[in-house]
């Protein structure tokens, strides 16, 4: 300990480092904003944590001279091997920071100041939007915790970081709530910070005018033209028509990062609540994996506990925070959260009530909570006419996209509603069973996998768009590739433009009719 307070923080670093190089301590602190943790926190270096404790204290002071002398007289301890060029000193004892010849003083991958001048983009591997942003914003709220810039300036930074260097750019709202939380633990271990206490300008409500207004063109779908990014779905069907078994090969593909039926995805880790049938769900899981030969640190988790949602303060909370540790090692927080079922995590309410507006809202609060994609599984009524899922009608409004899900040999997945683009073709799938070995009898243990399928189009077209259709047939079969004139050519070498279709067209036409009018029945029927 010092005597007094010195404002030499150079020298105080270069002695510190000299200090640890001769003890075999941790050089990095010859850098001045180095943190000295303190008792009773946890200490992470190389990714283990341990709690920092007290070995031995004494109650000596020393003026900054006097140390600067000991430190600069002491023999290293025995076995350790000093690295002299790493403790260059100036007169007076000022750390020389000049990098000695072929020495190697690249930034760390894993510290703040390299994430402050990287991009980082969705689904990286070693490198997560979520992992960056913490260290980002955990520098910024350091730095305005010591005074080096104010609580406004250090939100402001990391906002234009995000807006600078993140691939996509995650939503305001997200940035808001992913830097509330990090206050929020700062706090925690500072007791005040003044960021919490004081009024910034991220709680105004913002405000757009029209010739400012632009359109986002960013992808936002999760599932492309399926599933959309921060919303809620509904899978819902009869027992048997295999929504549970969609729902978790979308989860596991949107983890794995592998397409839907062709579909683009997003990567991101998801999260499966599977409140009935565990047993179930984990061979599933274990069939998806065997059968795409996964690595087993794809990030998915399952959860497969039964929960009380409809109560906001029973297992809501609970929910969230097994999901905030479990992205702790899955890399992130998910972007896509299965509910299975909702009679099963309904909290013995009546799903027929207003009650539903409730568990609408925890739904909300949960996709909120982690900016994601929130999906529920669910039942139909019992009649076999309905097309609507079973329950309140507050169920429907509160959905951006539903699907109906229909079984039979080949089972369908239709799009009952999407809020903010077309309703796009089904899914077509099957259920392929998997072996995954045999049980403590010998008898096979099997699962299933969902298989997608070409869907099978019906055609009801008008006599009068009927020929147009022909014509493309007749254009197909004599294009480049049919062949013998065959309806289904080798779609590698497939290429029919508009106009040689019109031209098929016009040859089927009434002659005393004329070519405009001709012209323009083709392009209604296109």
């Amino acid at each position: 300990m010092l005597d007094e307070p010195s404002d030499e923080i150079d020298r105080i670093a270069a002695l510190r480092k000299t200090l640890a190089a001769k003890c075999g301590g941790d050089q990095s602190f010859g850098r001045a904003t180095q943190i000295i943790r303190i008792p009773g926190s946890v200490h992470a270096k190389y990714g283990i944590a341990s709690v920092c404790t007290i070995i031995e204290q004494c109650d000596n002071d020393y003026s900054l001279e006097d140390m600067s002398d000991i430190i600069t007289d002491m023999s290293p301890m025995n076995s350790i091997e000093q690295a002299p060029q790493l403790m260059q000193l100036l007169p007076g004892g000022v750390m020389n920071f000049a990098p000695p010849p072929m020495m190697d003083f690249s930034p760390r991958t894993n510290t703040a100041v390299a994430a402050m001048n990287r991009d980082v983009a969705a689904g990286g591997d070693e490198l997560t939007r979520w992992g960056e942003f913490s260290k980002v914003a955990g520098l910024k709220i350091s730095e305005a915790r010591r005074g080096n810039i104010s609580p406004e300036q250090a939100y402001s930074d990391v906002c234009g970081w995000a807006l600078v260097h993140m691939v996509p750019t995650w939503p305001q709202a997200r940035i808001d709530q992913e830097y509330r939380r990090l206050l929020e633990k700062d706090a925690a271990t500072h007791v005040i910070f003044p960021m919490v206490a004081q009024e910034t300008d991220m709680n105004a409500l913002p405000v757009e005018f029209f010739g400012d207004i632009q359109p986002s063109l960013l992808n936002s779908w999760l599932v492309r033209d399926f599933i959309p990014q921060h919303s809620l779905a509904l899978f819902y069907g009869n027992p048997g028509s295999g929504k549970s078994f969609l729902a978790l090969d979308i989860a596991l593909r949107v983890a794995a990062g592998m397409e839907v039926d062709g579909r683009a995805v997003k990567q991101y880790p998801t999260v499966y609540l599977a409140a009935e049938g565990q047993g179930g769900f984990r061979r599933r899981v274990a069939a998806f994996r065997q059968h795409h030969k996964l690595d087993p640190n794809t990030p998915f988790a399952l959860i497969p506990q039964a929960v009380n949602l409809l109560d906001p303060n029973t297992d809501l909370p609970r929910l969230v925070a097994a999901i905030e540790q479990a992205s702790e090692r899955l890399g992130g927080p998910p972007g896509l959260i299965i509910v299975d079922t909702l009679a099963a995590t309904f909290g013995g309410g009546d799903e027929n009530t207003s009650a539903m507006v409730g568990y609408l809202n925890n739904m909300a609060h949960l996709r909120d909570a982690f900016t994601s994609t929130v999906a529920v599984v669910h039942h139909r009524p019992k009649d076999q006419q309905n097309n609507t899922p079973r329950g309140h009608s507050s169920l429907m409004g509160a959905m951006d996209v539903m699907f109906c899900v229909e079984g039979g040999n080949v089972h369908s997945a239709n799009i009952t509603k999407q809020k903010d683009a077309e309703a796009g073709s089904p899914l077509c799938f099957a259920l392929e069973s998997i072996n995954l070995g045999a049980d403590e009898e010998g008898e096979p243990v099997n699962s299933a996998i969902v298989k997608y399928l070409a869907p099978k189009v019906e055609v009801n077209l008008s006599p009068q768009t009927l020929k147009v259709w022909k014509a493309l047939r007749d254009a197909i079969a004599a294009g480049p590739g049919a062949g013998n004139g065959s309806l289904d050519p080798d779609p590698a070498t497939l290429s029919i433009t508009k106009l040689q279709w019109r031209s098929y067209w016009m040859l089927l036409g009434e002659t005393d009719v004329k070519e405009d009018a001709r012209s323009k029945a083709f392009n209604r029927a296109f």
